[in-house]
């Protein structure tokens, strides 16, 4: 795209649009300079000719020498706009009125207290029927899989809007959010009788594509059902 001096914008928007330019960008901040080689390790792309079309699309934002890219003052000037434009929509999407949002929270102990139950049950019954030198192996394989099933959900908020979805998930490295910004065409409740919860799953149309997102362990009444409804416009399906 050719730079209009009058609309800088437009270029600002049509740089940024790919999510593996905002990448690139971040990337190269973050590097001070890089290489095209090691830009190709961090987006883990395998194909050189993808990466030069971003490249290229993005020109303006870097400078080069040889094989090594920095940010131009003006790649070092959008990028301090796109963290501005960053930080003040996760600041204020909290921020928006009740009848804006639905925040859902994965119910973390009681699914603590149901997984501790089925280990439990299921290294009495490795206890009473496995040979006594087996007895060690089975016991630490159904440990890793019931800690894996109880920490997947540990720190995480789903925030519901108008416009999709954002996924909060706090770790021990900091704070990472999802966005799903699309129309919601279709909510299915999934349930089954071994989970104390239920999930839920967000059918969300992007263009011409339909993205499926799946929220887990959640203790779902009927006045929040109610209000997701209202909130997406949209009804639920039941899946047992």
């Amino acid at each position: 795209m050719d730079f209009n001096p009058k609309d800088p914008l437009s270029y600002i928007f049509h740089a940024l649009a790919h999510p593996i330019r905002r990448k690139i960008l971040r990337i190269i901040a973050s590097y001070g300079t890089i290489s095209f080689k090691d830009l190709m390790s961090e987006l883990k792309i395998r194909d050189g000719s993808t990466l030069n079309y971003h490249l290229r699309e993005m020109e303006l934002l870097l400078d080069r020498d040889g094989s090594l890219y920095r940010l131009s003052r003006f790649g070092i000037l959008t990028y301090k706009l796109l963290m501005e434009f960053k930080a003040k929509v996760e600041e204020n999407i909290p921020a928006l009125s009740s009848s804006e949002i639905v925040i859902l929270k994965p119910e973390f102990r009681r699914l603590v207290l149901t997984y501790l139950a089925y280990a439990l049950t299921l290294i009495i019954i490795s206890a009473l029927i496995l040979p006594s030198q087996l007895k060690p192996y089975p016991l630490a394989l159904i440990s890793l899989v019931i800690s894996f099933f109880i920490f997947k959900n540990c720190g995480l908020t789903y925030i519901a809007f108008k416009s999709g979805l954002i996924i909060k998930r706090e770790t021990l490295l900091g704070v990472k959010t999802k966005s799903i910004v699309g129309e919601v065409v279709l909510i299915e409740r999934r349930r089954s009788a071994l989970k104390p919860l239920e999930d839920l799953v967000v059918h969300v149309k992007r263009r011409s594509s339909i993205h499926k997102v799946v929220l887990s362990n959640l203790n779902l009444d009927e006045k929040t059902l109610t209000r997701l409804e209202v909130l997406w416009r949209t009804r639920f399906s039941i899946k047992i």
